[in-house]
């Protein structure tokens, strides 16, 4: 993850992302025995299905995508987790859901529009020193938004260290390019915008927008294209 603290919390933890990408990443984690010792999950999201309800989402969410990994790996993650419903635009339920006196890593799979909020209600509940806000793409819907919610950072959570994440950039592909421009000298003279003429992204996906709550507002161009 992160960062090695014991406490990881997904706001968001019912959404697609934390489905198909975050749940399945702590248990490849587990699989490599690379979990700090006491870890545990607290999922976040909006309806009240309880911990055992919380458990049975997350474990159909492992049997679809992380059944490569194992039972025993996946059992670990199962038995760390731990549910809260919250509304996070209201400060007060979203201080409670996050609260902790563990550091802690608090990962806002969320729409853009609920970061401003996620990071009010972050500073109000006072985590201890080390820990982590983990913030998804797309970082705000433009420039100006993303300078805002910059700008929020560092006047409310100066005490607490921010991630920016795009999951998208440790896939193979993206990785194994990034390294031939570096690492390859003809490569890194001539893939410059003196050279390169223009530049096709293809990006073909076969997953709709079903359960895609960040979709609804940001949608692929501004989510993958814009920062790619």
């Amino acid at each position: 993850m992160i960062a090695p603290a014991p406490h990881l919390t997904v706001l968001g933890a019912l959404g697609d992302l934390a489905g198909r990408q975050l749940l399945p990443g702590v248990v490849e984690l587990a699989a490599r025995d690379e979990l700090p010792p006491g870890f545990a999950l607290r999922g976040v999201g909006r309806e009240p299905i309880g911990v055992e309800g919380f458990k049975a989402h997350v474990e159909r969410a492992l049997d679809a995508h992380a059944a490569h990994l194992g039972a025993r790996a996946r059992r670990r993650v199962v038995d760390a987790l731990d549910y809260r419903a919250a509304d996070l635009q209201d400060l007060s339920q979203a201080r409670a859901a996050i609260e902790s006196n563990q550091p802690s890593v608090v990962y806002a799979a969320l729409p853009p529009s609920v970061f401003p909020a996620t990071v009010a209600a972050t500073a109000a509940a006072g985590l201890p020193e080390g820990s982590i806000l983990a913030i998804e793409k797309p970082f705000g819907r433009d420039l100006a938004s993303g300078g805002a919610l910059n700008a929020l950072i560092a006047r409310e959570l100066a005490g607490i260290g921010v991630a920016r994440v795009d999951h998208f950039l440790a896939d193979e592909l993206p990785r194994r390019v990034v390294e031939l421009r570096r690492s390859v000298a003809p490569v890194a003279a001539s893939w410059c915008g003196r050279d390169v003429e223009s530049v096709e992204v293809i990006w073909d996906e076969t997953l709709g927008s079903e359960g895609r709550g960040f979709y609804d507002a940001a949608g692929a161009l501004r989510d993958v294209v814009q920062n790619h």
